[in-house]
This record gives C-alpha cells, structure tokens and sequence, in this order.
C-alpha cells in the first residue's frame, strides 16, 4: 500500500511539473523578445556590418525601436522591406526580419563597440546589444 502512495505521490509530482512548464512556456511566448544569430562581428574601418535580427511578440503587437550607443559619425538603421523601420506590427502572416545596418567611417578608430537595439510594444520591452569590432586588418578570405 506504502508503494502505491508513493508511487501516485511521484506521478502527481511528475503531472505537476510538466504542466508548470507549459505554463511557463506560454508566459515566454506572450513576451516582447528580439532574437539573432549573429551579434558580434568584425569589420575594417569603412565597411558596413549587418546583422539579421527578428522580432517575437504576441500577434497585433506594435513595436517600436531604437538604437543606442551609436558612435559620433557612425550610422545604425533598422531596415526592412527596402525602408528605414522605427515601428512594425507583429502578426504571423507579416515578415518580422529586420536588418540592423551600422556604417562604420574609414576614420573608425579600432576597438570594440557596442550598440543596443531597444524595443517596446505592448507585451513590455526588450533589448538585444551587438558588438562591432573595428580592425584595420580582418581574416576570413579564401588563400592558395
């Protein structure tokens, strides 16, 4: 009989659990979240960075953006659907792929710099920082 007790006991435990979690999962989803893949890259002075960046919202959600820490002479756009973007509406049906796009000037000094996107809609805000690093000489090609 202790056996049985105990094992209802686990069960109910484990049912429990399990169903936390979904509600979890769900309070997640309902939130303001930016995502990418890409956060940190490396660019000589001059050149533009990109990075891919989506948004996650509950559907109807009016977003807002803005970007910080934005060096003197250096430009930081969110662009979609060929526009510059400071507001988008989330539903499923829509694109929410957007593209930071920082110009770094040949004067860039090197170093490592760091600019925030912020959002802000209904379902709260978020913000997803990015890092630029600024070298005059940056690998990655192809050599024989």
């Amino acid at each position: 009989m202790a056996r049985r007790a105990l094992a209802f006991a686990m069960s109910l435990g484990l049912i429990l659990a399990v169903a936390a979690s979904a509600s979890a999962q769900e309070d997640a989803a309902g939130e303001l979240r930016l995502l990418s893949p890409y956060v940190g890259v490396a660019v000589e002075p001059g050149d533009t960075a990109r990075f891919d960046l989506e948004v996650a919202a509950p559907d109807g959600t009016v977003v807002t953006f803005d970007v910080r820490g934005v060096p003197d002479g250096w430009t930081a756009e969110l662009r979609g659907g060929g526009f510059v973007v400071e507001r988008i509406m989330v539903a499923e049906e829509l694109d929410r792929g957007l593209d930071l796009v920082v110009e770094v000037p040949e004067a860039a000094a090197e170093g490592r710099y760091e600019l925030t996107v912020v959002a802000e809609g209904a379902g709260g805000a978020a913000t997803l920082p990015f890092t630029v690093e600024v070298s005059p000489v940056v690998g990655g090609g192809v050599s024989l």
